[in-house]
């Protein structure tokens, strides 16, 4: 009920949590804090994961792929 109401939200959510499932759901971009620097990744949880392990994707050069 919770992830129905929230994904049919057209503003702006800012969540911190640990459940990957919650994220795959609703994210669409994940905010990164390492080392006092921000990088985002455009997608899921799943697909920051993916990209964070290759080190592919410097946050400046952001793909426009998002996976759900």
């Amino acid at each position: 009920m919770l992830e129905e109401a929230l994904s049919k939200y057209q503003g702006t959510l800012f969540f911190i949590l640990h459940d990957r499932y919650f994220i795959n759901k609703l994210a669409e971009r994940v905010v990164n804090i390492e080392d006092e620097k921000f990088q985002q990744y455009l997608g899921n949880y799943d697909y920051f994961k993916e990209q964070k392990t290759k080190k592919l994707v410097p946050s400046e050069n952001i793909s426009h792929d998002r996976r759900k």
